[in-house]
């Protein structure tokens, strides 16, 4: 699935043009490189989703997590049409970002605000049989799926 700021393909058709991931991926960067000399510049970053919060149908954050650190993406709905389409992502999905890396108010104090989003899997991951970040599993769940 791809989602760019206006529109979603699931299957591309025959005869688009497809983002190629593998020359997405060569682009990418990781979230320690996203440094203070990058703000205003296009960057793309790859990771798996931490955290979505849709604040409303203008404004949605996702934290998106690599093995470096973690990154806050902000969808806006002057760059990115799409953004009811982001409900339909899961924590723990992977996906690659292309946006402006900008100083925001983020924890990090650096944020992209993202023109395109791609799923860099077949569907998005399946939800996970516990809650990981809030302690609201029941006890006897939470020891049924204990390493």
């Amino acid at each position: 699935m791809i989602i760019r700021g206006d529109t979603v393909i699931n299957e591309v058709p025959e005869g688009t043009i497809k983002i190629d991931t593998s020359e997405l991926l060569h682009r990418r960067i990781t979230t320690n490189l996203l440094t203070e000399d990058k703000f205003g510049n296009d960057v793309v970053v790859a990771g798996y989703i931490k955290r979505i919060k849709i604040i409303s149908s203008n404004l949605a954050f996702i934290v998106l997590a690599d093995q470096y650190g973690e990154v806050q993406l902000t969808f806006k709905s002057e760059s990115f049409k799409n953004i009811k389409d982001i409900q339909n992502l899961t924590r723990h999905s992977f996906i690659a970002a292309l946006g402006t890396l900008i100083k925001g108010y983020a924890k990090s104090g650096r944020e992209i605000e993202v023109n395109a989003l791609q799923l860099l899997t077949d569907k998005p991951a399946e939800p996970l049989p516990i809650e990981l970040e809030h302690v609201n599993t029941g006890l006897e769940k939470r020891l049924d799926y204990r390493w």
